[in-house]
């Protein structure tokens, strides 16, 4: 039996008790006609204008909604009954859900008790969507606490996710935070939604005889639909709201306006309302619970006892979204129990920590400062549970000043979809007011809604995610990785007019450090101090001269951690390491097989080093291997002499003989490394970028920081390793008492200045990661680093620069 063939043999059941009397069939469709077809002859039908005695909607129940909201007026007015199809009283039922009120923790506690069975719509009601990726999901704290206490009564929790979302995206975030604590239970407890009703028919099935509950928002969906079943429902609400028609994020890409448009309205207005986060100042944090998380942290490392700080900090802030500080606090300290004092230092530690991600949007100020000297009066508004006084703090830090009043939610006791800019109206009546933020909800709606124009000004990761950097947010997991991320989008977003065409060449150098070139190195480096703290390796050499920048980073990187190997910028090279060992057949060989176009004349002067008069002639006739074998005698001298000079070098090093180090190198073979294997007197393990695409062998120990998953960095990493350099030429040989002899400088001074300019920003990036986000023995993601440099064709930004470079590196 089809599900039209079920309702309408169902029907004449379900309103058994109005036969003989007059019937509206309100909506349409093929519902409509069947019951008509069928039941024409024992129901009096009309039209809903003809006043009958009952009206009934005649469509799906989600497609029904729009037909209840033009109908429902009518029937209220001339007190008309209206049903769905399933015997539901639509006015009742969505006049119970309207009724719905927000509930704390302890009011879903008791909403829940005496039912053996609770369903959750995962997606924006256990799950909450993020403000820029369809799959930013995160679970709210209070949902997450729910869970646990119908456990702990012995009930059952069931989840039911709809098609928006891929539903291993949600099993994965369940499973992650421990919700589902097996695939056996994912596989069982979790429901893709099929059609109107199917998983809940499949719900009641599994649990014929027990009582169910099920949360979500949606009136009909969520609410309506489970009691076809007999299964409860209760909905949802936001804090504050209690209407039926949600308000729902705007997700769309946001439209900028230009900063002519917005300096015309700003010139037009005598007050301009400013929003403050995101708009006038930025976070160096890809979320504001980044924040929570950073704090117990820190509050590890000094010995505060704080743990679950964020979950809970989370949860009092949802269970108080219009509170300030200390009554958030206030009721951390309800749900947990922890004293007074050291709730103090919690939230001295997070107020720290405000200060130290927040920076200006220099762009955005500048339109401030400009308003303030053309006379306007400048206002901040902002949903917020920092305090005001603590607000202009930090606009004073960030040299911002003029600001007349901070209408503050926490303060005022509303938001801005809640009535704030309606405050800021009424603060200033009878004159222009300008509003400008970043979210087209909460700022422009609200704005209009009060009577107030606006302006839109996306915030930094808004316009990232506009512009290619989708993949970026959907790879950054860890809070290492979210910081990393937060803190490249921010320093390479963060003016909203920037005309990319206009940058200087300092400029690109340092968007390119902080975007591309240094979260590759810095997520690099967080994975070699991960590996020597596992195999602990007796010292890490940097190989010149890629290993330069490397050996920096890894020095400020070494000022946080402890219990790592010593490290050593170690001098090597491909054609300076081949010296010392050129009189080893197999390494000779190797050397060989690399460059089969060269002409064996030329390879005993180029790569050998033998000057013009040693260089033997060719014989007609003769094999490679025999013309190479009557040089041998000469190779083998200079050979023994550049092992010495090369074995001195290493012992000024001070390096352990028989000791196991590991070496490091960029996308590479691994040539250098088997070559210095021949002669030094340890082992060494490589520990590399990546492989490159045309190694055909093994070249000894090696282990790579990249997968193949994303072989785009592999395919485009010669930009990248014309910045992997150091100030001094290449290393050509060692003298006899081991000191490095460099070849001729190949680089002009322009080159030089430009790899200069990315060194620094790698390492002021790398300061500002370590201060604030790295935390001791997590690897920055391979993944987010792969799809950061190839997030704006990050290769491409200094490859003009760099042509004439990358030609004499190639």
């Amino acid at each position: 039996m089809t599900e039209l063939e079920y309702v309408v043999e169902n029907f004449g059941d379900r309103f058994a008790e109005f036969r003989g009397k007059r019937l509206a069939l309100c909506g349409g469709g093929d519902y409509h006609d069947a019951i008509m077809e069928r039941w024409g002859r024992e129901f009096v039908f009309c039209a809903l204008e003809e006043g009958p005695d009952i009206a009934v909607l005649t469509k799906h129940k989600v497609k029904s909604e729009a037909d209840y909201l033009e109908t429902a007026p009518l029937c209220n007015e001339k007190g008309i009954p209206l049903y769905d199809m399933y015997g539901i009283d639509e006015i009742a039922v969505h006049r119970e859900a309207e009724q719905q009120s927000f509930l704390h923790l302890k009011g879903w506690e008791e909403a829940v008790r005496g039912y053996d069975v609770v369903s959750f719509a995962a997606i924006d009601t256990y799950l909450r969507q993020g403000s820029l990726l369809k799959n930013d999901l995160t679970i709210r704290p209070i949902f997450r606490a729910l869970t646990d206490i119908i456990r702990s009564r012995g009930g059952h929790v069931v989840f039911i996710c709809r098609n928006a979302v891929p539903v291993e995206t949600v099993r994965k975030i369940l499973m992650d935070e421990g919700v589902l604590r097996s695939e056996e239970e994912a596989a069982q407890d979790l429901y893709r939604r099929q059609g109107e009703d199917l998983c809940y028919r499949m719900i009641r099935e599994r649990f014929p005889h027990q009582r169910i509950l099920h949360i979500g928002i949606s009136i009909p969906n969520d609410f309506i639909i489970p009691r076809f079943y007999g299964i409860d429902t209760r909905r949802m609400v936001f804090y504050g709201q209690s209407r039926a028609d949600q308000p729902k994020p705007a997700f769309a890409k946001p439209a900028c306006s230009s900063r002519e448009q917005i300096m015309a309205a700003v010139s037009a207005a005598d007050i301009v309302s400013f929003d403050l986060f995101d708009t006038l100042l930025q976070r160096d944090v890809l979320k504001p619970e980044d924040v929570f998380e950073m704090v117990q942290r820190r509050c590890g490392d000094r010995k505060i006892k704080a743990p679950g700080f964020a979950f809970y900090r989370r949860l009092a802030q949802e269970e108080r979204p219009l509170g300030t500080l200390d009554e958030i606090y206030g009721r951390m300290g309800e749900l947990t129990g922890v004293d007074r004092p050291v709730l103090e230092d919690l939230k001295a530690a997070e107020l720290s920590i405000e200060r130290e991600v927040i920076s200006p949007r220099e762009a955005v100020v500048s339109i401030l400062k400009e308003a303030r000297s053309m006379g306007k009066g400048v206002v901040v508004t902002t949903d917020m549970y920092l305090p005001g006084a603590f607000l202009r703090q930090l606009l004073a830090g960030c040299g911002i000043d003029g600001v007349s009043y901070i209408f503050v939610s926490c303060e005022r006791g509303c938001d801005k979809a809640g009535g704030l800019l309606g405050l800021v109206r009424e603060r200033f009546p009878g004159k222009r007011i300008l509003h400008i933020g970043d979210r087209e909800d909460a700022d422009l709606a609200s704005a209009l809604d009060a009577g107030i124009e606006g302006a839109l000004i996306p915030s930094a990761a808004a316009l990232a995610a506009e512009r290619g950097w989708e993949r970026c947010f959907e790879k950054a997991s860890s809070l290492s990785d979210r910081g990393l991320l937060a803190l490249a989008v921010n320093k390479a977003f963060s003016d909203p007019f920037l005309d990319p065409g206009s940058m200087s060449r300092s400029d690109i150098c340092t968007r390119y450090a902080w975007t591309a070139a240094g979260p590759m190195v810095i997520g690099y480096i967080t994975w070699l101090i991960r590996r020597s703290k596992e195999t602990k390796p007796d010292g890490i050499l940097f190989g010149s001269r890629d290993g330069w920048i490397l050996s920096r980073v890894f020095e400020l990187f070494e000022k946080v951690s402890e219990g790592l190997p010593p490290a050593t910028y170690f001098y090597a090279g491909r054609h300076a390491a081949f010296q010392p060992c050129e009189d080893n057949p197999a390494s000779a060989y190797h050397i060989l097989q690399m460059s089969r176009r060269v002409r064996y004349e030329e390879l005993l002067k180029q790569v050998f080093g033998l000057d013009e008069g040693d260089v033997l002639p060719r014989l007609e006739g003769e094999a490679e291997d025999a013309y190479l074998k009557r040089h041998q005698p000469l190779i083998k001298e200079r050979a023994e002499r550049a092992r010495g000079a090369y074995l001195k070098y290493i012992e000024k090093l001070g390096l352990i003989r028989g000791g196991r180090y590991y070496y490091t190198d960029f996308v590479a073979e691994g040539t250098t490394q088997l070559l210095l294997s021949q002669f030094v007197p340890f082992s060494l393990s490589g520990m590399y970028f990546g492989r490159p695409f045309y190694q055909q062998e093994d070249c000894g120990r090696v282990e790579y920081y990249l997968g193949c998953e994303d072989p785009y960095f592999i395919e485009h990493y010669m930009e990248m390793e014309a910045v992997m350099t150091s100030p001094e030429p290449s290393l050509d040989h060692f003298s006899d008492d081991g000191s490095p002899v460099f070849s001729r400088e190949t680089r002009s001074d322009a080159m030089l200045r430009q790899a200069g300019g990315v060194h620094s920003g790698i390492m002021s990036l790398a300061e500002r990661f370590i201060r604030l986000f790295y935390e001791e023995g997590e690897v920055v993601s391979p993944g987010l680093t792969e799809v950061m440099y190839g997030a704006e064709g990050g290769h491409r930004l200094l490859r003009e620069d760099f042509d004439d470079w990358m030609k004499v590196r190639i």
